[in-house]
């Protein structure tokens, strides 16, 4: 299996899933909203999924276990069990959701597994073959503070996030779940900050690399910045956990307008961040762990919820053809 695939924020109705797999390569998908359109085109299609929850919905799905029961129903009519890889369960929540999003990740674990993770004396029936749907929740570098350069300075960004980080890892590592935590690492975002520049985040080879005390050298941004979650973790004993990168790219355009966002960085980007985790080397921190990442995002029109549009972000025209050359292979 690569260590990279696609981030789907919609699926052109013209373009097939079968396209996808033989023409396109794709082998796994994260979906962001539940729109059966798009899901009924991947019952005859190999792709797997991971199938997101917008935010809008984590209050309902936390305070009333029969709308989780409900969502899985209306998922099941249209993709097969076995075809969802994890389901992620709201995606860099506000604040005000904190005390939404276990609770919710609770009763969709419940309404699609039939196991109660917070029951100690339920054991599930079925044996190994027992198909377990893991369910995981997508955080953001606005966790994190803001002044630290390298990973191991990087911690939460109060005792409040830190609570809210504890418990969703709780969650994931019950004993049936066992499921990575997802994070969205965006080095364009986080350009021109302390001794972060465009070179080193585009993975530039004459870009100066960044020590991190005797044993860790980072060459590029999106190492870092992964690697500082699993510092961040670590600062509060957290290890051990396996990250998954559910959303990273770069825009050919920028909303508003920067000299960072263009079409030949956003190539850049995406083809050097290919060869980086093509090779499967894992970080500085994480030497030898493969990096599973979603690129953001297969087509250039994407709605993330409600309220927020990012345009630009698409390595695919609308028909299927490459956006820039090469990328990917």
């Amino acid at each position: 299996m690569r260590c990279w695939n696609l981030l789907w924020m919609g699926w052109p109705k013209y373009l097939s899933p079968e396209l996808a797999v033989d023409y396109l390569g794709i082998e796994r998908k994260k979906i962001t909203r539940m729109r059966t359109y798009d899901l009924k085109d991947l019952v005859e299609s190999d792709i797997k999924v991971i199938v997101g929850i917008p935010n809008e919905q984590l209050a309902i799905l936390a305070s009333d276990s029969t709308v989780a029961t409900n969502w899985f129903l209306q998922l099941t009519k249209h993709i097969s069990k076995d075809k969802i890889l994890y389901i992620a369960v709201g995606n860099e929540a506000k604040s005000t959701d904190y005390d939404s999003v276990v609770p919710a990740m609770r009763n969709i674990f419940f309404a699609v597994n039939g196991i109660d993770l917070f029951d100690n004396t339920f054991k599930a029936a079925g044996g190994d073959d027992k198909i377990v749907v893991k369910v995981t929740t997508a955080i953001s570098l606005d966790l994190l503070t803001t002044d630290f350069i390298v990973p191991s300075k990087a911690s939460f960004l109060d005792d409040n996030v830190k609570g809210y980080i504890k418990n969703i890892i709780a969650f994931l590592n019950k004993a049936a779940n066992k499921a990575p935590l997802l994070a969205n690492v965006y080095p364009y975002k986080a350009i021109n900050e302390k001794d972060w520049n465009a070179p080193f985040a585009l993975f530039e080879p004459t870009a100066q690399s960044i020590n991190d005390g005797d044993n860790y050298v980072y060459k590029n941004l999106f190492d870092l910045l992964l690697d500082a979650f699993y510092r961040a973790l670590q600062n509060i004993s957290i290890t051990g956990l396996k990250i998954v990168v559910a959303e990273t790219g770069w825009p050919s355009v920028g909303v508003p307008p920067n000299s960072n966002a263009n079409t030949d960085n956003a190539a850049k980007y995406y083809r050097r961040l290919i060869d980086h985790i093509a090779t499967c080397d894992g970080t500085p921190f994480k030497p030898g762990q493969p990096i599973e990442t979603y690129l953001y995002a297969m087509f250039g029109m994407n709605r993330k919820d409600r309220n927020q549009i990012e345009p630009n972000y698409g390595i695919y025209t609308d028909d299927g053809k490459h956006k820039y050359p090469g990328v990917p292979e």
